[in-house]
């Protein structure tokens, strides 16, 4: 029964609500939405470690390269 009720969502172009967007009375989309955030947050944080990694390496190897 859900599962149909999940396809016929589907077929009208709509998402299905999540067990998030159920418990946090949002609707399907928003939550879909939010969670996109955040997990684009999450990149750009890995991004700035990455990137602030390279720094602290690319300065270590120019101070040894001066030396």
């Amino acid at each position: 029964m859900v599962d149909n009720l999940r396809e016929l969502l589907t077929d009208l172009g709509r998402a299905a609500p999540t067990a998030a967007s159920v418990a946090h009375g949002l609707p399907a989309e928003v939550a879909e939405q939010a969670e996109e955030i955040s997990s684009l947050g999450r990149v750009r944080t890995k991004l700035d470690e990455a990137d602030a990694l390279l720094s602290r390496l690319t300065k270590g190897f120019d101070a040894e390269v001066s030396e």
